[in-house]
Protein backbone atom coordinates (compact mmCIF):
# COMPACT_ATOMS: atom_id res chain seq x y z
CA UNK A 1 0.00 0.00 0.00
CA UNK A 2 3.01 2.32 0.21
CA UNK A 3 2.86 3.08 -3.52
CA UNK A 4 -0.92 3.22 -3.69
CA UNK A 5 -2.87 6.43 -4.06
CA UNK A 6 -6.24 7.62 -5.32
CA UNK A 7 -6.71 10.05 -8.16
CA UNK A 8 -9.67 12.05 -7.06
CA UNK A 9 -11.59 14.89 -8.62
CA UNK A 10 -14.81 16.38 -7.36
CA UNK A 11 -17.26 19.14 -8.19
CA UNK A 12 -20.35 20.52 -6.62
CA UNK A 13 -21.29 22.35 -3.48
CA UNK A 14 -21.95 19.34 -1.25
CA UNK A 15 -18.53 17.71 -1.42
CA UNK A 16 -17.50 18.47 2.16
CA UNK A 17 -20.70 16.98 3.52
CA UNK A 18 -20.32 13.83 1.40
CA UNK A 19 -16.69 13.28 2.44
CA UNK A 20 -17.14 14.12 6.12
CA UNK A 21 -15.67 11.33 8.24
CA UNK A 22 -14.13 9.69 5.16
CA UNK A 23 -11.09 11.98 4.89
CA UNK A 24 -8.17 12.77 7.12
CA UNK A 25 -4.95 14.73 6.84
CA UNK A 26 -1.65 12.97 7.47
CA UNK A 27 1.63 14.83 7.00
CA UNK A 28 -0.23 17.78 5.42
CA UNK A 29 -1.73 15.59 2.69
CA UNK A 30 -5.37 14.61 2.27
CA UNK A 31 -6.12 10.89 2.62
CA UNK A 32 -9.32 8.98 1.95
CA UNK A 33 -10.25 6.39 4.56
CA UNK A 34 -11.24 3.08 2.99
CA UNK A 35 -12.99 0.56 5.27
CA UNK A 36 -11.46 -2.93 5.44
CA UNK A 37 -13.05 -6.27 6.26
CA UNK A 38 -11.40 -6.23 9.66
CA UNK A 39 -13.23 -3.03 10.58
CA UNK A 40 -10.12 -0.87 10.33
CA UNK A 41 -9.73 1.87 7.77
CA UNK A 42 -6.83 2.27 5.36
CA UNK A 43 -5.80 5.82 4.54
CA UNK A 44 -4.80 6.28 0.90
CA UNK A 45 -3.35 9.61 -0.22
CA UNK A 46 -5.42 11.69 -2.64
CA UNK A 47 -3.69 13.08 -5.70
CA UNK A 48 -4.83 14.97 -8.77
CA UNK A 49 -2.44 13.04 -11.04
CA UNK A 50 -0.08 10.11 -10.91
CA UNK A 51 2.50 8.22 -12.96
CA UNK A 52 1.78 4.69 -14.08
CA UNK A 53 3.95 2.75 -16.55
CA UNK A 54 5.53 5.93 -17.89
CA UNK A 55 2.34 7.85 -18.56
CA UNK A 56 0.52 10.46 -16.52
CA UNK A 57 -2.89 9.43 -15.29
CA UNK A 58 -5.14 12.39 -14.55
CA UNK A 59 -8.57 13.84 -15.12
CA UNK A 60 -7.18 16.99 -16.76
CA UNK A 61 -4.93 17.33 -19.84
CA UNK A 62 -3.30 13.94 -19.35
CA UNK A 63 -2.11 13.89 -22.98
CA UNK A 64 -0.08 17.06 -22.51
CA UNK A 65 1.14 16.00 -19.07
CA UNK A 66 2.27 12.64 -20.46
CA UNK A 67 4.04 14.34 -23.35
CA UNK A 68 5.91 16.71 -21.03
CA UNK A 69 6.93 13.78 -18.83
CA UNK A 70 8.16 11.75 -21.82
CA UNK A 71 10.07 14.75 -23.18
CA UNK A 72 11.78 15.31 -19.85
CA UNK A 73 12.84 11.66 -19.54
CA UNK A 74 14.06 11.61 -23.16
CA UNK A 75 16.27 14.66 -22.57
CA UNK A 76 17.68 12.94 -19.48
CA UNK A 77 18.48 9.87 -21.60
CA UNK A 78 20.02 12.09 -24.27
CA UNK A 79 22.22 13.78 -21.68
CA UNK A 80 23.39 10.40 -20.39
CA UNK A 81 24.31 9.24 -23.90
CA UNK A 82 25.61 12.62 -25.06
CA UNK A 83 29.24 11.50 -25.08
CA UNK A 84 28.50 8.73 -27.58
CA UNK A 85 25.82 10.53 -29.55
CA UNK A 86 28.12 13.42 -30.42
CA UNK A 87 31.39 11.49 -30.71
CA UNK A 88 32.89 12.12 -34.15
CA UNK A 89 34.77 8.80 -34.32
CA UNK A 90 31.52 6.85 -34.15
CA UNK A 91 29.82 6.70 -37.54
CA UNK A 92 26.79 8.91 -37.84
CA UNK A 93 24.56 6.00 -38.84
CA UNK A 94 25.50 4.24 -35.58
CA UNK A 95 24.88 7.38 -33.55
CA UNK A 96 21.45 7.85 -35.18
CA UNK A 97 20.65 4.18 -34.51
CA UNK A 98 21.70 4.59 -30.86
CA UNK A 99 19.57 7.73 -30.54
CA UNK A 100 16.56 6.07 -32.18
CA UNK A 101 16.84 2.93 -30.08
CA UNK A 102 17.46 4.57 -26.72
CA UNK A 103 16.17 8.13 -26.78
CA UNK A 104 13.36 8.16 -29.34
CA UNK A 105 11.85 5.03 -27.80
CA UNK A 106 11.71 6.77 -24.42
CA UNK A 107 10.25 9.89 -26.04
CA UNK A 108 7.35 8.05 -27.69
CA UNK A 109 6.66 5.43 -25.02
CA UNK A 110 3.02 5.60 -23.99
CA UNK A 111 1.98 8.55 -26.15
CA UNK A 112 0.05 6.33 -28.57
CA UNK A 113 -2.00 5.04 -25.65
CA UNK A 114 -2.80 8.46 -24.25
CA UNK A 115 -3.09 10.28 -27.56
CA UNK A 116 -1.48 13.45 -28.81
CA UNK A 117 -2.65 17.02 -29.05
CA UNK A 118 -1.68 19.54 -31.71
CA UNK A 119 0.48 21.29 -29.13
CA UNK A 120 2.31 18.09 -28.16
CA UNK A 121 2.76 17.13 -31.81
CA UNK A 122 4.33 20.51 -32.57
CA UNK A 123 6.55 20.20 -29.50
CA UNK A 124 7.48 16.63 -30.56
CA UNK A 125 8.71 17.92 -33.92
CA UNK A 126 10.72 20.70 -32.30
CA UNK A 127 12.27 18.27 -29.81
CA UNK A 128 13.26 15.84 -32.57
CA UNK A 129 14.75 18.67 -34.63
CA UNK A 130 16.78 19.88 -31.65
CA UNK A 131 18.09 16.42 -30.78
CA UNK A 132 18.94 15.44 -34.35
CA UNK A 133 20.68 18.74 -35.08
CA UNK A 134 22.82 18.31 -31.99
CA UNK A 135 23.56 14.73 -33.01
CA UNK A 136 24.60 15.53 -36.59
CA UNK A 137 26.35 18.77 -35.62
CA UNK A 138 24.36 20.96 -38.01
CA UNK A 139 23.84 24.13 -36.01
CA UNK A 140 21.67 26.77 -37.68
CA UNK A 141 23.85 29.67 -36.54
CA UNK A 142 26.80 28.09 -38.38
CA UNK A 143 25.20 26.57 -41.49
CA UNK A 144 22.07 28.69 -41.94
CA UNK A 145 20.09 25.52 -42.69
CA UNK A 146 16.48 25.15 -41.65
CA UNK A 147 15.49 22.14 -39.56
CA UNK A 148 14.07 20.31 -42.56
CA UNK A 149 17.08 21.10 -44.77
CA UNK A 150 19.49 19.85 -42.10
CA UNK A 151 17.63 16.54 -41.76
CA UNK A 152 17.15 16.09 -45.52
CA UNK A 153 20.87 16.75 -46.14
CA UNK A 154 21.60 13.70 -43.97
CA UNK A 155 18.81 11.59 -45.58
CA UNK A 156 17.10 11.16 -42.24
CA UNK A 157 13.34 10.80 -41.80
CA UNK A 158 11.34 13.82 -40.68
CA UNK A 159 9.84 13.76 -37.16
CA UNK A 160 6.29 13.12 -38.34
CA UNK A 161 7.55 10.20 -40.44
CA UNK A 162 9.23 8.75 -37.34
CA UNK A 163 6.00 9.05 -35.37
CA UNK A 164 3.96 7.55 -38.22
CA UNK A 165 6.37 4.62 -38.48
CA UNK A 166 6.07 4.01 -34.71
CA UNK A 167 2.27 4.08 -34.90
CA UNK A 168 2.26 1.67 -37.85
CA UNK A 169 4.56 -0.76 -35.99
CA UNK A 170 2.25 -0.64 -32.97
CA UNK A 171 -0.80 -1.24 -35.16
CA UNK A 172 0.84 -4.26 -36.84
CA UNK A 173 1.88 -5.67 -33.46
CA UNK A 174 -1.68 -5.35 -32.17
CA UNK A 175 -3.07 -6.98 -35.33
CA UNK A 176 -0.67 -9.94 -35.00
CA UNK A 177 -1.56 -10.29 -31.34
CA UNK A 178 -5.28 -10.35 -32.18
CA UNK A 179 -4.69 -13.13 -34.72
CA UNK A 180 -2.79 -15.24 -32.17
CA UNK A 181 -5.37 -15.01 -29.38
CA UNK A 182 -7.48 -18.01 -28.48
CA UNK A 183 -11.23 -17.53 -28.42
CA UNK A 184 -11.13 -17.80 -24.60
CA UNK A 185 -8.47 -15.09 -24.21
CA UNK A 186 -9.27 -11.43 -23.86
CA UNK A 187 -7.25 -8.37 -24.74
Amino acid sequence: LQKSYLIFSHTGSNVRHALKGRMCYLQNQAHLLLPRRTGEATALPLKTMGRYLGVIVSYHAFEQQTWLHRKKTAWIAYARLKRWLRHRQIRQSHRVYLWHTCVHTILTYGIFGTGVTVQSLTDYQLTIFQMIRLLIGDHSYMTGNTHQRAIQNQSLPLPVQLLKHGAEKLWLRLQRRALQLDSTDFL
